[in-house]
């Protein structure tokens, strides 16, 4: 729905926002970006659960119901949309804004003029000094929360090591290092770079798009790796991943097959008689083909038993 970069520069924090959005109207474009920039929070809020749910297990108090699971991660959102609406309503007005990026860009031969432009023009007024804040601080404490269960974590599970089956040990393990680059992306590699990214701008005065946009795309790095590893370690993640691919590569290519015969037929079809005789062949070929990839629609499962001397097919479905 929106993309965007940072703009920085002395007192002023803007983001310069494109996307989908714009068609609409660009009051939704500054709701979703203060919702994305309140999901970088929350995001990390759902590891700190995640820490204290797999601490919770591994001191056999029992597992938290599913609802129960959901409701506190609603419940910790709540405070987020306050502070989405304080920002939306606190925002500098557009003109004062663009006047601001302008004194750079005006004579750099990037328009401005198709964004959005949400954000202050002077951070040190006190209510966009309190949202800042909490945009800052509040990170610092759900981090810090996270190192610190991280290390709780990995001694409840040394202290419990001897005493665990092998795939309790094997379980807690995967979980153990999902968790562990969860951390990694959200406190270790992603708030330097952002930090790094906004103190070039303040410093320097340098400002160009493709810094202005490292700094949401920094953001955006944990989302995409937390989830891979998470398919990638936990055993049952990773064989219903590997199911799902299998099945869609196959209906991908059975749809494929299916589509390429039929025109194919088609085309021979209404070709002139006189020439229908040198399409005979590949009109045989085109419906044989057919068939083949309609069979699959027949049958559940299908598989090929070879021995020694023997030879035979294990097929099951509406034909049997």
């Amino acid at each position: 729905m929106v993309d965007g970069r940072l703009f920085v520069d002395s007192t002023a924090v803007i983001s310069i926002l494109e996307g989908p959005c714009i068609m609409i109207s660009e009051r939704l474009c500054s709701i979703t970006a203060g919702y994305m920039h309140i999901n970088m929070i929350h995001s990390n809020t759902i590891v700190c659960i995640s820490f204290w749910y797999r601490l919770r297990i591994l001191t056999a108090k029992g597992p938290v119901g599913r609802i129960r699971l959901q409701a506190a991660i609603l419940l910790l959102f709540i405070p987020h949309m306050f502070q989405i609406a304080c920002t939306c309503i606190t925002v500098s007005p557009r003109e004062i804004l663009e006047a601001t990026v302008d004194r750079f860009y005006e004579h750099n031969n990037c328009s401005i003029e198709h964004h959005v432009l949400f954000g202050f023009n002077d951070i040190s007024e006190l209510r966009p000094a309190l949202i800042m804040a909490y945009l800052v601080f509040i990170p610092i404490v759900i981090n810090t929360y996270i190192v610190r269960a991280r290390k709780q974590l990995l001694a409840t599970f040394n202290n419990k090591l001897n005493i665990m089956s092998t795939k309790s040990r094997a379980i807690h393990k995967s979980f153990e290092k999902v968790l562990t680059i969860s951390t990694a992306t959200t406190t270790i590699i992603v708030p330097p770079l952002m930090s790094i990214n906004a103190l070039i701008q303040f410093m320097f005065e340098f400002h160009s798009p493709g810094l202005e946009g490292l700094f949401y795309d920094s953001v955006i790095f944990p989302t995409i790796v937390n989830p891979s590893t998470t398919l990638y370690f936990v055993a049952e993640y990773r064989e219903l991943m590997s199911f799902g691919i299998h099945i869609f590569v196959y209906l991908l290519l059975v749809v494929y097959g299916i589509s390429v015969n039929v025109v194919t037929i088609a085309v021979i079809l209404e070709r002139n008689s006189k020439t229908m005789k040198y399409s005979l062949l590949l009109l045989n070929t085109s419906i044989f083909g057919l068939s083949s990839n309609l069979a699959p629609f027949c049958r559940d499962s299908f598989s090929v038993f070879l021995d020694s001397n023997t030879a035979f097919c294990v097929s099951s479905g509406p034909n049997s």
